[in-house]
């Protein structure tokens, strides 16, 4: 850590996840929100399922736009801007109605276009700064993100009590224009050097075709996005969170606080990952999250108070924190030359596929059979994306014969990541 703080570019960019950290806490306001203009779970779930449907374009567009057509800072300042655009939009969309359809059930979708973006182009940059900086790690710089998700997360409790939802709104709007003053950093540390040349524009068409073909060739890598789609239920029970306070009749607006104590699971992990990465494999991560997801859904359907959610969602935070400290150098080490950024937007698509899916049949299980229920489905899940995750390591070793950079080990060989 000493050697982050030691490094003005990395002291930026430690500033730039601590503010885009804070404009996350949007994303878990939403379900609150709709509920105080009066959606139901089903409702939300269909809002969060369009959510995802469009989601799944924006962040490829966005990753090939990044990497083969424009530069990633350009990209990064309009996407930041327009998710702080949407976030002022939520709270006077919610008061204006066009016949049965809210407002805000067309703008809350649209964070799903510019914050996947936005957030992958600031985790790519914070890569390339920590591997250009010997002794430094990327987990200690997105460290600083979930400092600043946990931060106003907090904060929001006492807002809402006090002020109201929109003032939330108003302040997670004003990060996100604070942060778009950091473009630079991500600029100096986007790892392009310049454009791609676009005189001949026969050529760099036929060349982005074969990108994309060998991007969508390699199998350990399409095999674990496609995965992804199942594994996102863990995540979009997060969104359902509120339901599980009423459940226990306890207070809706202790949403926030239980939502950024959850983060200091993940920075218990973060500060611990350069260590722990000595040990277990990128892949290794992967699955040691999954039981951990397992056990913090079947401990959640036996939660009765506040404290007891905010454990139990701490031990969600641990397996979020492997993931987070593991994925970005997961996906990096499995993609072609050139598409990193791609590579890491397309797992971003697969989550929103996964949340377009799953809020519908969830959203129909939590009105139908209650949110112990859907806490039970999504356990099923989890254990089905471990289970699958393994077998395509095994079967892309031992039947494709393709070696994988990441194995299944625990114990990483000399070589092996």
């Amino acid at each position: 850590m000493k050697k982050i703080f030691s490094d003005k570019n990395l002291r930026s960019l430690l500033i730039l996840n601590f503010l885009f950290g804070g404009t996350e806490a949007a994303m878990y306001l939403r379900s609150t929100f709709l509920k105080a203009n009066g959606a139901t779970a089903e409702e939300t779930g269909i809002i969060f399922a369009v959510s995802g449907i469009i989601g799944v374009a924006a962040p490829i567009i966005g990753g090939l736009l990044a990497d083969k057509v424009f530069k990633r800072y350009q990209v990064f300042l309009i996407t930041a801007a327009l998710y702080g655009l949407f976030i002022f939009l939520t709270p006077v969309s919610g008061q204006l109605k066009i016949g049965m359809m809210v407002c805000s059930f067309l703008v809350i979708p649209m964070y799903e276009v510019f914050h996947p973006v936005a957030l992958g182009l600031v985790d790519t940059a914070s890569i390339n700064a920590s591997n250009a900086v010997k002794g430094s790690d990327y987990s200690l710089i997105r460290l600083w993100m979930s400092l600043g998700f946990l931060l106003f997360n907090v904060l929001m409790t006492p807002l809402i009590n006090t002020l109201s939802i929109t003032s939330c709104y108003i302040v997670l709007g004003m990060l996100c224009v604070v942060s778009c003053f950091f473009t630079g950093i991500v600029k100096r540390n986007s790892g392009q050097e310049a454009v791609p040349d676009r005189s001949n524009e026969k050529f760099a068409n036929k060349n982005l075709r074969a990108d994309i073909k060998k991007l969508f060739k390699n199998y350990y890598l399409i095999s674990f996005l496609l995965l992804c789609v199942i594994v996102t239920v863990a995540q979009v029970n997060t969104g359902y969170l509120n339901y599980l306070l009423v459940e226990n009749d306890l207070p809706v607006s202790s949403i926030g606080l239980i939502s950024g104590l959850k983060v200091t699971g993940e920075i218990i992990i973060m500060l611990l990952f350069p260590v722990l990465r000595k040990k277990i494999s990128l892949s290794g991560f992967q699955i040691l999250s999954g039981f951990l997801f397992m056990l913090q859904l079947l401990l959640q359907q036996f939660a009765k108070t506040v404290p007891e959610i905010i454990l139990f969602e701490m031990i969600g935070g641990l397996a979020n924190g492997m993931i987070i400290s593991s994925v970005a150098h997961y996906l990096r080490a499995l993609a072609p030359v050139g598409l990193e950024a791609t590579a890491i937007l397309l797992r971003v698509a697969a989550k929103n596929l996964g949340n377009g899916i799953l809020s519908i049949v969830e959203g129909n299980i939590i009105d139908r059979f209650g949110i112990l229920t859907c806490y039970r489905f999504s356990m099923d899940l989890e254990l089905v994306f471990v289970v699958l995750f393994v077998f395509t390591l095994l079967f892309g070793k031992y039947v494709l014969k393709q070696e994988n950079v990441c194995p299944i080990l625990i114990m990483p060989k000399k070589g092996q990541i």
